[in-house]
């Protein structure tokens, strides 16, 4: 299984993807739960090419149950992060719902996933990291300390508390799949999560 990651939903923004672009939009609950569930005594070995927030997000997430290896190509985690909202990370939005979201794909497809990750969820989990929430008049929602930073540290920090593997300076070129496994610089993982963004 390869699951592609994007976050631009969880903003609440409207956005254009064309047919690519949706297929990256399978995130979160419905794929990370069906890891989990699928049999609770199997500890996958999954590979996440990516440490932005999709990728960090999903490994905090499977590292609870799984052994997780993260692959990022820049000198730290979540650097794209760090920009967001004019460096103050706009992590979420108030309304998150279908009427705020535009594509020229299926959009059903997405239902499922605002259902099971919708703002209050969004807001719990990162309570759960300390990290809690403000928002401004139009509904964007930012960490209280008006800082990104706040947000990839916390992210970061509770991968490694779930013994996630970062492995920081690591451009993946080549992937290989046998059928059964895929295998990324040496190693072989069950599953593979491509969250480039």
């Amino acid at each position: 299984m390869v699951l592609y990651m994007t976050t631009d939903i969880l903003r609440g923004e409207q956005k254009v993807y064309g047919p690519s672009k949706l297929l990256m939009v399978k995130i979160y609950t419905l794929q990370t739960s069906r890891l989990n569930s699928k049999n609770p005594q199997k500890k996958y070995k999954i590979a996440i090419i990516g440490a932005g927030a999709s990728g960090l997000f999903a490994s905090t997430l499977l590292g609870k149950n799984h052994l997780v290896t993260l692959y990022e190509k820049n000198n730290k985690v979540g650097k794209k992060l760090l920009a967001t909202g004019n460096g103050r990370c706009n992590i979420t939005n108030q309304n998150i719902s279908l009427c705020n979201f535009y594509s020229h794909s299926n959009i059903e497809q997405i239902t499922p996933l605002l259902e099971n990750f919708h703002y209050k969820k969004c807001k719990e989990f990162f309570q759960n990291l300390g990290v809690e929430f403000v928002h401004n008049d139009k509904r964007r929602v930012y960490p209280m300390s008006q800082s990104a930073s706040s947000v990839v540290d916390a992210l970061e920090y509770e991968a490694l508390r779930n013994n996630v593997t970062i492995n920081l300076n690591s451009k993946i070129e080549k992937i290989a799949f046998d059928g059964l496994a895929y295998t990324i610089e040496d190693q072989r993982y069950d599953k593979l999560i491509i969250a480039t963004g």
